[in-house]
């Protein structure tokens, strides 16, 4: 019983962990207890139901070493990039799905699982919902921060007693994700990102442009979309969200998330644990998921002169920092 107290404790996080350490004097029995009774009145996280016990419990002991070793990383990062602290970036605001029945805020970040994330929330929250309709559920507005029905005290209450969580991937595996996925198919709902983004590519970085390439923007290089990319941020241009940073999108150095997973993580292992944590067990993600093939990145990759390659790495520094990524070599792709 022991471990399992000590495993509940540390998803808990350190307000409760504090709360537990002043308790030395009473009895394990008893100090845990009192941990019960702090949730109960406060609900401050969606994980009183958890019975962890066998492969689950190994599980999800692994994911919290995996978040502990990140978030003091993330904290030390933080420091460097930010010594003097950091201003409030709003756009999170729009990024944050809020599911207020089971006390949870999830910001989505394009390219990174968020499709799968928030339908699967949107599942968690209305069972019964027809899956015809989980698509338009989970776009619509009223369920994010940024819309009108939160006031400012809602949202701070949102953000210091709701359960926090994000998901990010190897910004390189991302880019290119997002530019075979919206600059590259011709689906009908990608037209929009080819006719806004694709013609603006194609003015921007390709004079000699046929009138068909200039009208559709079809056939846009990875070259010219990483130009576009890096211009675009060092120039300081709102970017679309698909391709923005991870620093912009859910400010993590201002945000004290409670989980923070990677979705190219083994076998999905980091969702799956959440998924188990947040008490959503109506969904497990398969294996394999949002992840692109070693080789394909590595070509793409390999054709692209290295001075944009330096400019990826300049304007997406910070996101390679704070996640642990290596910036310097696509092995770990």
């Amino acid at each position: 019983m022991i471990i399992y107290d000590i495993i509940a404790i540390n998803i808990l996080g350190s307000r409760f962990q504090k709360q537990y350490f002043q308790c030395h004097k009473l009895s394990l029995v008893a100090a845990v207890l009192l941990l019960m009774v702090q949730i109960f009145i406060d609900y401050k996280r969606p994980l009183t139901q958890q019975i962890l016990d066998g492969h689950t419990t190994y599980k999800i002991s692994q994911a919290l070493h995996i978040q502990n070793k990140r978030r003091q990383r993330m904290g030390q990062e933080c420091s460097k990039i930010h010594p003097i602290g950091i201003k409030q970036q709003k756009r999170y605001h729009k990024q944050l799905m809020v599911d207020d029945k089971h006390r949870i805020a999830y910001c989505y970040i394009p390219k990174a699982g968020s499709s799968h994330w928030r339908r699967t929330l949107t599942k968690f929250k209305y069972p019964h919902l027809k899956q015809s309709y989980i698509h338009i559920m989970y776009n619509n507005h009223s369920g994010y921060l940024g819309h009108s029905r939160f006031n400012e005290t809602m949202r701070t209450y949102i953000m210091n007693y709701y359960f926090k969580f994000t998901f990010v991937r190897n910004p390189y595996s991302r880019l290119y994700s997002a530019y075979v996925d919206k600059l590259c198919q011709h689906r009908p709902h990608d037209i929009n990102y080819q006719k806004i983004y694709g013609t603006e590519i194609m003015k921007r970085y390709r004079p000699n442009a046929s009138a068909i390439e200039k009208q559709t923007g079809w056939t846009v290089t990875f070259e010219e979309f990483l130009r576009y990319v890096t211009d675009g941020l060092h120039e300081g241009r709102m970017m679309d969200h698909h391709w923005e940073t991870y620093e912009h999108l859910c400010n993590p150095c201002k945000i004290n998330y409670d989980f923070i997973g990677d979705i190219e993580s083994q076998n999905n292992e980091e969702s799956n644990a959440l998924l188990h944590i947040i008490g959503a067990d109506i969904a497990v993600f398969p294996s394999g998921r949002n992840k692109t093939k070693k080789e394909k990145l590595r070509d793409a990759y390999s054709k692209i002169p290295q001075y944009v390659i330096e400019r990826v790495k300049e304007e997406f520094k910070n996101d390679f920092k704070l996640f642990g990524y290596d910036i310097n070599t696509f092995d770990s792709l």
